[in-house]
């Protein structure tokens, strides 16, 4: 079916246009020559839908086709002339005639005229569009990350343990010159908090400025984690937890950050907030930290600290204590609210502030609320100090002027919940704090999975009505978190949607770097592993066809061997389904040439999963180069350690279609056995899958083999599980 043909079964009859007829024609006609499919690319058309308004509509394959045909219109156009309205996939169902589905051309959007318009005017401005669109070359252009590209990136390899990637993408990033020192600096302790560089983190040269600063609450959370490692971990051995917090002075060195959380959400962090706390005598935040721990064991651990502690020998002899004068000069009187000021005991400075409101503390309480990264009365105190700034009781410096704008800011931006974020998101207005906020805030909400499935659609709403809108990048700085959620949600069959969502909004990135693509795979496993319906295995595999048509190329070889190494791991509600994603990806792989002998092998290993016979490798004369690397496991004990169902016989025979290993063992538990032992041990080769893994058995394999001697994939799936052990062979 030809795209003018198409296009004629959509317009219908030019005469229903009067006067304008011949030009609307034109119009059609100028498109239809320049049209390039499967670009992203998009149309300008007639329409008149049986349900909806006759006019102009926007089309397009695809959402990034949309947001470029918006661009354009609202140049051309601008809201004075014409208003742009999206038109959801649900409302053309149905309505577009077959030969224009049969393109793809299926999303839409609404070109609505304005009134005080003549749509003799309207149809000028469209033609003076289309001649500018067809006299400009057709060019196909590298995408070039943006900041907020290389930004979302970072957070993803974070999420997905990429140190590597991480810290290159982060030098990239710097370079840039879109992020300020201040922010470098926060990034950096994020990055270095990631993957436990807490010495290098500790050793930073402007760590103690950083204590004395304003700074982002994940940034405080990481600071918590390295007193832990640095100061009090490394010290257990000697004596007990309340012992080393009190010998090593942790409260008097590090007040700045022990006081600014109040409930910290790693354990390390709870354990010195509440030796804090204990320290402190507030009863208040002791009970608090228990009440948000779920874990029993951890819980009576901490009211373990309650009880007296044993104490150890200090490392230097305190000098000392000078004979006192004679007669001592009286010290003068502190206020109560400054002395909680200067203890950094900023809680408690907002309580006294508020019991007894002076404008003379006007200062310590702005700066409190500002240092504690808000409080659940941040609004009366700034409420208090606005009316004494407009009766003029206060008269703020540069200083406090800032602060109380910034505490107005923090108060604006103070979210209730997941609902209340997204909808806002979602909003035509421009929330330039979104990311932010959702980073920060996300963690003390109503989890996801305890919201009702009419709160969770809500939710979804918000998060695609950001799409394509300005705060598109406040939602794609904030992508880490909503995978990370969505992953955590996926057995919930009320968060569905959402996780659904969040996997369109993947698909969709216009930069589709090897972190996206790495973050969209990762949920499609736990989707997949979530056991799905019929219907949403079907639409999940859809979108990933779709995705795959979007990037095919040779370079991605590798994702899609893991994708569908994925999904034929995965129980399949519907093989039909399953074989029609499958097959297709198989063939366009054997199509390829110079695919390394680990690809071709992996590619016929999948191939009878998805419904087609496996063609037999050709042998490969010894010495090659394509099989010199795996030569050097024959003979060899290969170990393999996961959860990862059904992994060892895969794994196990995809080795031996590679080289002849005297003996691939596996192993699945999830405490220190003896077997497990024994495994590390004697294996030359040991793969351990820390993805699908349990706490107890990967210790039990670090105490008899250092992680130098480990291999660690890189991927989650057999397919990575052969790639890492590939890597260590030519490494």
């Amino acid at each position: 079916m030809s795209l003018a043909t198409a296009a004629q079964s959509l317009v219908g009859d030019y005469s229903v246009y009067g006067d304008m007829s011949d030009r609307i024609e034109a119009l059609v006609a100028k498109q239809v020559d320049i049209y390039v499919p499967r670009r992203s690319n998009w149309l300008v058309m007639p329409w008149q839908p049986a349900v909806g308004s006759m006019g102009f509509y926007l089309f397009s394959e695809d959402r990034e086709g949309q947001r470029r045909g918006r661009e354009v219109l609202n140049g051309f156009l601008g809201p004075g002339v014409a208003r742009l309205v999206s038109m959801p996939d649900e409302m053309l169902e149905g309505q577009l005639p077959p030969a224009w589905v049969d393109l793809g051309l299926t999303k839409a959007t609404y070109i609505r005229r304005s009134q005080q318009v003549d749509r003799l005017d309207m149809l000028a401005r469209l033609e003076n569009l289309v001649a500018t669109v067809a006299g400009r070359p057709a060019t196909i252009e590298e995408i070039h990350p943006t900041h907020v590209d290389l930004l979302r990136d970072v957070r993803l390899a974070m999420l997905s343990q990429d140190g590597v990637g991480a810290q290159r993408l982060f030098d990239q990033l710097v370079l840039t010159g879109q992020l300020s020192a201040e922010n470098i600096r926060f990034l950096t302790i994020e990055l270095l908090a990631c993957f436990g560089r807490w010495q290098e983190m500790a050793d930073l040269p402007y760590i103690a400025v950083l204590m004395q600063a304003r700074r982002p609450r994940v940034v405080t959370e990481s600071m918590l984690q390295m007193v832990w490692a640095t100061q009090v971990a490394v010290h257990l051995g000697l004596a007990s937890v309340a012992s080393v917090f009190a010998s090593q002075d942790i409260v008097g060195r590090y007040t700045a950050i022990l006081r600014s959380i109040e409930v910290p959400s790693t354990p390390q962090g709870r354990i010195l907030a509440y030796l804090t706390a204990l320290a402190d005598d507030d009863a208040e935040r002791q009970e608090a930290i228990l009440r948000a721990v779920l874990d029993p064991d951890e819980a009576g651990a901490l009211a373990a600290l309650s009880a007296p502690a044993g104490s150890i020998v200090p490392e230097f002899e305190p000098d000392p204590e000078p004979e006192p004068d004679p007669e001592p000069e009286p010290e003068p009187e502190v206020a109560p609210i400054r002395l909680a000021f200067d203890e950094a005991r900023y809680k408690r400075v907002v309580e006294i502030f508020l019991a007894e409101p002076l404008p003379g503390d006007a200062d310590f309480a702005v700066q409190a609320v500002l240092d504690l990264g808000g409080h659940e009365r941040a609004g009366d105190v700034l409420q208090v100090v606005r009316d004494w700034v407009s009766s003029g009781d206060v008269e703020p410096g540069r200083r406090l002027a800032l602060d109380i704008s910034a505490l107005d800011d923090l108060v604006a931006d103070v979210t209730s919940g997941w609902v209340a974020w997204a909808q806002r998101i979602g909003a035509d207005e421009v929330w330039g704090d979104a990311a932010t906020t959702l980073r920060n805030q996300y963690a003390g909400w109503q989890p996801l999975s305890e919201l009702t499935a009419d709160h969770v659609s809500l939710v979804a709403d918000g998060v695609l009505g950001a799409i394509g809108t300005a705060n598109e990048q406040q939602l794609r700085a904030g992508l880490d978190i909503l995978c990370r959620v969505a992953a955590d949600v996926v057995g919930h069959p009320s968060c569905a949607l959402f996780t659904e969502t969040v996997l369109e909004f993947l698909a969709d990135q216009e930069n589709m770097s090897s972190q996206v693509r790495e973050a969209y795979g990762t949920l499609f496993e736990a989707i997949l592993g979530a056991g799905p319906t019929v219907e949403s295995y079907t639409e999940v595999l859809t979108r990933t066809s779709v995705l795959w048509d979007r990037i095919k190329a040779r370079q991605h070889v590798d994702w899609a061997l893991e994708t569908l190494d994925t999904c034929a791991g995965a129980s399949a509600p519907d093989p039909q389904v399953r074989n029609a994603f499958g097959a297709p990806v198989i063939h366009y792989l054997r199509s390829l040439d110079r695919l390394s002998r680990l690809q071709r092998v992996v590619t016929e290993s999948l191939a009878e999963d998805f419904g087609l016979p496996a063609i037999p490798l050709p042998v490969v004369p010894a010495g090659d180069e394509n099989v010199s690397s795996w030569s050097r496991l024959d003979g060899t004990v290969v170990g393999l350690y996961t959860l990862l169902p059904q992994a060892l016989q895969r794994f196990s025979t995809r080795l031996k279609a590679l080289c002849n290993p005297g003996e691939v063992v596996g192993n699945d538990d999830k405490t220190a056995t003896a077997a497990l032992t024994n495994l590390a041990e004697r294996a030359e080769h040991l793969i351990v899958d820390t993805w699908h893994a349990a706490h107890q058995a990967t210790g039990a394999i670090d105490q008899v083999r250092p992680k130098s001697q480990q291999i660690l994939p890189r991927q989650k799936g057999v397919t990575g599980f052969l790639r890492a052990l590939e890597s260590s062979l030519e490494g």
